[in-house]
């Protein structure tokens, strides 16, 4: 039980640390692959 503790504390601050660049790099998939209309309504979202 410890040991899982441990995992999901890690986990979240490596999820933390990595949301900004996860978010950018979906924005830019987003844009890349469906357009400005997806990327707009992707920002009207968050």
């Amino acid at each position: 039980a410890r040991r899982a503790c441990a995992v999901i504390v890690n986990y979240f601050k490596h999820v933390q640390r990595g949301r900004r660049a996860l978010s950018i790099l979906r924005l830019t998939l987003k844009f890349k692959w469906n357009g400005p209309l997806v990327y707009r309504r992707g920002i009207n979202t968050v």
